[in-house]
């Protein structure tokens, strides 16, 4: 499974991850209170010839589930309500038209039997899954690290490998936003959270940061913080009900989770899970399917390298009992539109609930029958398609083509800023040169005027220049002359007393 998603669905029916095989493409089921070793001889899923690269269960069928594959498919499988009795291989239906690996499926918020897939490196596109045919298709060259509705489902975000946070309006095919997210080089996870986004990934020393975004602002973001140093990929999820966003870092030992506020500071955190083995992928259940008798406010399905296990975030209080406010505006099980009805234009945000004691695990399924589609080789592009594939890859290339050059005349202008400020420096360094040579140039001419003069005039010349030539010459004969005078002195002394000693005798 692809490095970006996590490897594990949860819905408080059943629990799926990918099962290691060597060709890949196999889904363990088991239900959720299953507990014990898990048989070496279980059946699962399988019919994908490539790795399963995303999961995705049905917001109105706990029993419906999709795959999506790096064989470029999407595949929809209708678990029994009894379990796997055997290994199930024929999907009850398949979407086929991606010309690469599919990398993302999210299900619709309020339409039923809609979803949203995007490849690696082609386009996103939208499904009636009913008839298993594409019914919108938005061009997007770069490789998709994630992909999200929006709490209504009338826009999508995604966020890929040029990394830019692209807002999509899926019903007219085109791009109604953007921004510049994380400048470090790993993936990077996009989420709606109430009139805004957010946004997690790294900066260029690899330290895991978040971003909050305005949807009307997007030039800058409202807040970019550091979250740790962990190199796990972080996921954001966000609690509609709660207003709380939850991170949960793919190779982490924790989960945080921070309060969404109007105002500054925009982000709080609250507090965070945290264990002694990471987790190599986790999900949350829907919340119309937490055990409201133990006011259990999240459940959370962890995959270790050796286990399954349940998290339950349980809020405590002092009153016993039941706390209906918890339980209050819960998204259902009911969707609030059909297919036809989305994609002709209709908006309408999920049917909500009022949970009581008596919706503990209640689970929901739909009785409908699917249009039979098999795989098959996507069809050609028509020249419409290519024409809008062509200019949309043109479109980023010019911008990439003006990103580059915004950034060659920055650095032209501080290169040119740097030549400015150091031929200032060798200007001045000049004219101090050529200072200095003018006073050699006057020494020197000094010195040959010295030596075409007669002593008396050299000596006049020192003092009219200030030279003291004639102080120095008067000091140095007065003391060569101290020097033949003292042994001199010395001399006249010793005869005259050798003179007074022959007078006394």
């Amino acid at each position: 499974m692809s490095s970006e998603n996590h490897l594990v669905k949860g819905n408080g029916v059943w629990n799926v991850f990918p099962w290691k095989t060597g060709g890949g493409g196999v889904v363990a089921v088991f239900q959720s209170d299953y507990t014990g070793k898990a048989e070496p001889n279980m059946h699962k899923i399988t019919g994908h010839k490539g790795a399963i690269l995303d999961m995705e269960f049905s917001p109105f069928d706990d029993y419906l589930l999709a795959t999506a594959a790096e064989d470029k498919y999407v595949r929809l499988w209708k678990i029994p309500e009894e379990g796997l009795t055997e290994d199930m291989t024929s999907p009850i239906t398949v979407l086929s038209g991606h010309m690469g690996k599919l990398m993302q499926c999210r299900f619709h918020p309020s339409a039923n039997l809609t979803m949203a897939t995007a490849d690696f490196k082609n386009a996103v596109k939208v499904w009636d899954i009913q008839k298993a045919k594409e019914i919108f298709s938005i061009p997007n060259p770069h490789k998709p690290f994630s992909l999200e509705w929006n709490y209504e489902g009338n826009l999508l975000t995604t966020i890929g490998s040029d990394k830019k946070l692209k807002i999509i309006d899926p019903r007219s095919s085109s791009f109604v936003g953007e921004a510049t997210t994380h400048e470090g080089g790993k993936p990077q996870k996009v989420c709606f959270v109430k009139d805004g986004l957010f946004t997690t990934g790294f900066t260029k020393r690899g330290e895991k940061q978040f971003g909050m975004w305005d949807m009307k602002k997007l030039d800058a973001p409202l807040k970019m913080a550091k979250i740790d140093e962990n190199s796990g990929i972080c996921t954001p999820v966000y609690d509609q009900s709660s207003n709380t966003i939850f991170l949960l870092g793919k190779g982490d030992p924790f989960v945080k989770f921070y309060d969404i506020l109007d105002q500054e500071p925009f982000i709080e955190y609250l507090s965070a899970y945290k264990s002694n083995v990471c987790q190599m992928g986790c999900s949350f259940i829907p919340k119309r399917s937490v055990d409201t008798s133990k006011n259990e406010i999240m459940r959370l399905t962890k995959l270790t390298q050796h286990t399954l296990e349940t998290i339950s975030f349980v809020l405590p209080r002092k009153e016993a009992g039941f706390q209906a406010e918890l339980y209050m505006g819960i998204p259902s099980a009911v969707p609030a539109l059909k297919c036809e009805e989305w994609a002709s234009g209709e908006t309408k945000p999920p049917v909500t609930v009022d949970l009581t004691m008596e919706d503990a695990g209640a689970q929901a399924k739909q009785e409908v029958e699917f249009e039979k589609s098999s795989p098959r080789s996507p069809k050609k592009k028509t020249e419409d398609e290519k024409a809008v594939q062509k200019l949309a890859e043109m479109k980023d290339q010019f911008k990439k083509v003006q990103d580059e050059n915004q950034t060659l005349q920055e650095t032209v202008a501080q290169l040119q800023s740097k030549v400015a400020y150091l031929e200032e420096i060798v200007q001045k360094h000049q004219a101090e040169e050529e200072n200095m040579q003018g006073e050699i140039l006057n020494l020197r001419k000094l010195l040959e005027e010295a030596k075409q003069l007669s002593p008396s005039q050299a000596t006049e010349a020192a003092v009219v220049d200030e030279i003291p030539i004639e102080v120095n010459e008067k000091k140095e004969k007065k003391e060569e002359k101290e020097e033949r005078s003292e042994p001199r002195r010395r001399t006249g002394r010793g005869a005259q007393r050798k003179a007074s000693k022959r007078k006394k005798e």
